[in-house]
């Protein structure tokens, strides 16, 4: 435990823990520091000066953002000395380059750097400015970078840093000559930018704006929403800001517990790529054609083709970025209403099933939750490119890989993390049961256990694969001698074929404690699964089906499989090829419109709320299945909360 120290601040008595800076504790007594570089969650540089206070004692100011408090320590945070040197630091930064905040759009109650001279009082230049002008970086397809608005407090190089992992970011030159660049000085559309726009975010100034919401008015214009992203099963928290009913932009909110303010591509820039097509009322094909009709008249269209199917040839295809309301209520409509139990994911996720299929196996929940990932020494990966798919689980490795964690990964396509990885293993296809064998023979050895008999089966392993063994038994000692071990699998691992291994993998991770966490695919997969969802099934005949999109693209393994049923109801927000097949569509609200509760791939349970109102003429996935129920008589229903629990979970659920 730390100890706890007192000090004084503005005449103010303050206790907080050894180790605290004091502009940590003058934020808990509620006195204001004026910061520049400061941000909470980054490692505090010190390198603006605008925090600089007095100390009893101390012979010139302090960076208070960097000072450790001392017991019995008086500080004095608004005098004439610390108003006169924050007032010279500021005239400084406005001389170095073009600060013409008129011209800006951060400016007005967006910019720091303004907010902070005129709380200091300055409405002028005090010094004339002399700076050099620097070319705008338009390269990025979602970032302006704009050097002549830098004022060099590296909140953006340390962000990639510390928190994303990537360092694609840095400085060269000296002094007011100094330049954010990319990589070594490519343009940052060039870079190894990974696009997650925590720079931006972060950014204190308009030196690196959002492409998309320049100009669209200033912060306090906007309406902030929290929600989910619905992308992924991470479950990241996000800030969705709009005005007039529009969208403006996404944000991470840094003190969300599990996503601590970063988000990848898919959360923060392609929701906003919208299409602006869409469905705004209800379509029946009349003579081979698709006609505008009315809510009451599709949907009786639609009951009537699901209830005229024979039981086992009318099925339901449903997105799993739908919320979980809507998913427990298709599997109530078919296996309840329409005595059907052919209901089935949009996608493949085969991830999500073996979890499920694992609880039943396993009789308890055995994975782990994703803060798991924040604290490691040693990550076994296996099947899944963090660096591709689900890429703020693959930001906590990479940005610990830095500081000494090791990273393993086994898979059969090349890997983004293989770069960062002490140990790579690229397998043949249908070789990750012998890849699990082999890696726990490996172990054994390393732990003189039953050591000769062990040699032999890993030579047997390695001669019918052509596995590296060095790489193997490398594998083996990481983990073993790890004292904060992780096992992430997902995506080619988890499918049927490789169960048995997955089951070796999870007894063993149980059995040494190790923390496993299998990775699902869309936001509400852990959920479908509970749900006693399938993957897109064989060939068997489909007369109808229902397929519910929301906004979700098909995938072509989705259109493929459509293609030989012969009457379709789509539910969906924009034009596809199988709205071009479809005997009825019904207008479906796209993700800022949805409200709902979302599981994520640990078991944490979180509500969405909708940022946006949706068109006149488009209804929300859960009216539209609920009215289809009334339709095909089916009155009463389980609650979401009954049919999540009813059979045994993989993970901890959070509710």
């Amino acid at each position: 435990a730390r100890f706890m120290i007192t000090l004084t601040i503005d005449g103010i008595q303050v206790e907080v823990p050894e180790g605290t800076t004091v502009l940590e504790a003058a934020e808990a007594a509620g006195v204001k520091i004026p910061r520049l570089c400061y941000h909470p969650s980054l490692i505090p540089y010190g390198g603006c000066r605008l925090c600089m206070v007095e100390v009893e004692g101390a012979r010139i100011l302090q960076p208070s953002c960097t000072l450790p408090v001392n017991n019995a320590m008086v500080v004095h945070t608004n005098t004439p000395k610390t108003q006169e040197a924050r007032k010279f630091v500021l005239a400084m930064l406005f001389s170095e380059r073009n600060h013409f905040c008129m011209y800006c759009q951060e400016t007005d109650g967006d910019c720091e750097l303004q907010a902070a001279a005129y709380e200091q009082g300055l409405t002028h230049w005090p010094l004339t400015p002399d700076y050099m002008p620097y070319a705008v970086d338009a390269s990025h397809p979602y970032i302006f970078q704009e050097n002549n608005r830098c004022i060099l407090c590296r909140r953006c190089v340390r962000v990639c840093g510390e928190k994303v992992g990537n360092f694609t970011l840095g400085f060269e030159d000296r002094g007011a000559s100094s330049i954010l660049v990319a990589d070594y000085g490519v343009p940052l559309g060039e870079s190894s930018c990974v696009s997650c726009g925590a720079c931006v975010q972060i950014c204190p100034t308009g030196a690196l704006m959002d492409r998309r919401s320049a100009y669209l008015g200033r912060e306090t214009d906007l309406t902030h929403t929290v929600t989910v992203c619905t992308d992924c099963s991470l479950g990241c928290e996000r800030d969705v800001l709009t005005r007039d009913n529009h969208l403006v932009r996404i944000e991470g909110i840094w003190d969300s517990p599990m996503n601590e303010g970063l988000l990848c591509k898919q959360g923060r820039y392609e929701p906003l790529e919208i299409g602006y097509k869409r469905f705004t009322t209800p379509l029946i094909r009349k003579d081979g054609k698709l006609e505008p009709t009315t809510w009451e008249v599709a949907l009786k269209i639609a009951a009537e083709k699901l209830q005229k199917a024979p039981h086992n040839s009318k099925a339901a295809f449903v997105s799993a970025r739908l919320p979980l309301e809507t998913l427990t209520n298709v599997s109530e409509l078919f296996q309840t209403g329409l005595k059907s139990t052919r209901i089935y994911l949009t996608e493949d996720d085969e991830a999500a099933l073996c979890s499920t299929r694992l609880a039943d196996d396993l009789d308890e929940p055995f994975e782990s939750d994703l803060t798991a990932l924040k604290a490691v020494d040693a990550a076994l990966i296996i099947g899944i490119d963090l660096q591709k798919d689900h890429q703020v689980a693959g930001f906590f490795l990479k940005r610990q890989n830095w500081g000494g964690t090791q990273l393993i990964t086994v898979s059969e396509q090349p890997n983004g993390l293989y770069p960062y990885s002490a140990v790579r293993l690229k397998l043949q296809e249908g070789q990750y049961l012998d890849f699990v064998d082999g890696f726990m023979f490996a172990r054994l050895i390393h732990l003189q256990i039953n050591q000769k008999y062990s040699e032999k089966k890993l030579a047997s392993i390695v001669e019918k694969t052509s596995m590296d063994e060095k790489s193997l038994r490398k594998a083996a000692q990481v983990l073993t001698e790890a004292e904060h071990p992780v096992i992430v699998v997902g995506g080619d691992f988890t499918i049927e074929e490789n169960y048995e291994a997955l089951l070796h993998l999870a007894l063993f991770a149980q059995g040494e404690n190790i923390p496993i966490l299998i990775i699902k695919g869309k936001a509400n997969s852990l959920a479908a699964a509970q749900l006693r969802y399938q993957v897109l099934p064989d060939n068997k005949p489909i007369e109808t089906a229902l397929i519910a999109l929301g906004d979700e693209t098909p995938s072509p393994m989705l259109i493929e499989r459509c293609e030989e049923i012969p009457s379709l109801v789509v539910y969906a927000s924009y034009p596809s090829a199988l709205t071009e097949r479809a005997d009825v569509i019904l207008p479906a609200t796209m993700w800022a419109e949805e409200s709902g509760h979302y599981l994520s791939t640990d078991g944490r349970l979180q509500e969405s709320k909708p940022a946006l109102i949706a068109p006149e003429g488009v209804r929300s996935s859960l009216e539209v299945i609920n009215a289809l129920a009334d339709l095909v008589g089916l009155s009463s229903m389980k609650t979401w909360k009954e049919a999540l629990t009813a059979e045994p979970v993989s993970v901890q659920l959070k509710m």
